[in-house]
């Protein structure tokens, strides 16, 4: 026995195992979340979900980034007014992009950002959203909303994060649905019944927030008022202290 144990094979393969365990322990502790990653990833998707959209669905725009700080801005912010600083700020604090001022005077204004209602002063340094678009130009326009599905963890630095999609193309489906939904169900009370009908006809006028309006879109009534598209997967990355996008698969 004593031969055996001494044996420099019998040592070697001992010790291969036990290197082996060791890094197949650290490996699934490394892709093991914590309860920590897992709230700091919900509490980061919940404050950007609602404008995702802007950097979704308009992967080829220049100022894509710029209308996501300005749509964060404004319904966080209640005001219709930015200074390029601000701006810069936001997108910096949630995409691994490093933004600055020849940025901005770079992009200036984009076709897409003026149909928004966006505009950059003359001195470049700050950017109005002028809310006034016709009923007619929001009835045309589609409501993209993205909700949080599942989270893996790849690494301690990287995340994949999936997002339900959903697609309201008309809408005035939308208010519709809410419309006979109240009038069928006579156990919500008429402050209930008023508010849903509000923050849709308010935002049909052009005078309401569209993130409102999403909490409204839901997994049970998508089938109704619009429909469901394929999952999309952000990748985020811890970086600097901070939790940022890194890419959309």
């Amino acid at each position: 026995m004593k031969k055996v144990l001494t044996n420099k094979y019998f040592i070697g393969a001992v010790t291969f195992i036990v290197v082996l365990l060791i890094g197949l322990l650290f490996i699934n502790n490394n892709k093991k979340m914590t309860n920590l990653e897992k709230v700091k990833i919900e509490e980061t998707s919940a404050e950007i979900i609602d404008y995702l959209d802007e950097v979704i669905d308009n992967s080829k725009e220049d100022g894509r980034y710029i209308c996501f700080a300005i749509e964060y801005l404004y319904a966080t912010n209640n005001k219709n007014v930015y200074s390029v600083d601000e701006v810069i700020d936001v997108i910096n604090k949630y995409f691994n992009v490093d933004y600055n001022i020849d940025n901005i005077d770079k992009i200036g204004i984009t076709p897409y950002m003026a149909d928004k209602g966006i505009f950059l002063d003359r001195s470049n340094t700050s950017y109005t959203y002028n809310k006034t678009n016709i009923k007619a130009d929001i009835a045309k326009t589609s409501i993209i909303k993205y909700e949080l599905d599942s989270i893996k963890k790849i690494n301690n630095k990287e995340f994949e994060v999936s997002y339900k999609k959903y697609i309201v193309e008309d809408p005035y489906k939308l208010l519709n649905y809410y419309n006979d939904k109240n009038l069928k169900n006579d156990d919500l009370n008429l402050n209930d019944k008023t508010s849903e009908i509000k923050q849709i006809s308010d935002y049909l006028k052009g005078k309401g927030n569209i993130k409102n309006v999403k909490k409204l879109i839901t997994e049970k009534n998508i089938s109704k008022v619009g429909k469901k598209e394929k999952n999309v997967t952000i990748k985020y990355i811890v970086k600097n202290k901070k939790l940022l996008i890194e890419k959309v698969k």
